[in-house]
Protein backbone atom coordinates (compact mmCIF):
# COMPACT_ATOMS: atom_id res chain seq x y z
CA UNK A 1 0.00 0.00 0.00
CA UNK A 2 2.78 2.49 0.83
CA UNK A 3 4.26 1.95 -2.64
CA UNK A 4 1.10 3.52 -4.09
CA UNK A 5 1.53 6.72 -2.08
CA UNK A 6 2.46 9.96 -3.78
CA UNK A 7 3.90 11.94 -0.89
CA UNK A 8 5.15 11.34 2.66
CA UNK A 9 4.41 14.09 5.20
CA UNK A 10 6.04 12.51 8.23
CA UNK A 11 6.42 9.17 9.98
CA UNK A 12 3.40 7.11 9.00
CA UNK A 13 1.52 9.94 7.24
CA UNK A 14 1.18 9.65 3.46
CA UNK A 15 -0.93 11.16 0.69
CA UNK A 16 -2.20 8.98 -2.15
CA UNK A 17 -2.66 9.99 -5.79
CA UNK A 18 -6.25 11.08 -5.09
CA UNK A 19 -5.28 13.45 -2.28
CA UNK A 20 -6.49 11.22 0.57
CA UNK A 21 -4.27 11.03 3.66
CA UNK A 22 -3.30 7.63 5.06
CA UNK A 23 -2.12 7.10 8.62
CA UNK A 24 0.01 4.00 9.20
CA UNK A 25 -0.29 3.84 12.97
CA UNK A 26 2.69 1.58 13.88
CA UNK A 27 5.07 3.71 11.78
CA UNK A 28 3.58 6.93 13.21
CA UNK A 29 4.03 5.74 16.81
CA UNK A 30 7.58 4.55 16.15
CA UNK A 31 8.46 7.90 14.59
CA UNK A 32 7.15 9.67 17.68
CA UNK A 33 9.06 7.29 20.02
CA UNK A 34 5.78 6.11 21.56
CA UNK A 35 5.08 2.49 22.51
CA UNK A 36 2.71 0.62 20.19
CA UNK A 37 -0.16 -0.15 22.58
CA UNK A 38 -3.92 -0.22 21.97
CA UNK A 39 -4.32 2.98 24.01
CA UNK A 40 -1.57 4.80 22.11
CA UNK A 41 -2.99 3.62 18.78
CA UNK A 42 -6.40 5.04 19.69
CA UNK A 43 -4.88 8.31 20.90
CA UNK A 44 -2.72 8.67 17.77
CA UNK A 45 -5.69 8.07 15.48
CA UNK A 46 -7.79 10.61 17.40
CA UNK A 47 -4.99 13.20 17.43
CA UNK A 48 -4.33 12.98 13.68
CA UNK A 49 -8.06 12.89 12.82
CA UNK A 50 -8.67 15.98 15.00
CA UNK A 51 -5.72 17.79 13.43
CA UNK A 52 -6.87 17.14 9.88
CA UNK A 53 -10.50 17.97 10.64
CA UNK A 54 -9.39 21.40 11.92
CA UNK A 55 -6.64 22.23 9.43
CA UNK A 56 -7.65 20.31 6.30
CA UNK A 57 -11.41 19.71 6.64
CA UNK A 58 -11.89 18.59 3.03
CA UNK A 59 -9.13 15.96 3.22
CA UNK A 60 -10.17 12.34 3.66
CA UNK A 61 -8.18 10.47 6.34
CA UNK A 62 -7.71 6.69 6.13
CA UNK A 63 -6.24 4.70 9.01
CA UNK A 64 -4.06 1.67 8.29
CA UNK A 65 -3.11 -0.86 10.97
Amino acid sequence: MKAEMRRKYGPGIYEDRNGAIHLFIPEFLEGMNVADTPENRANAEKFVADYFSRHCPTTKLNTEE
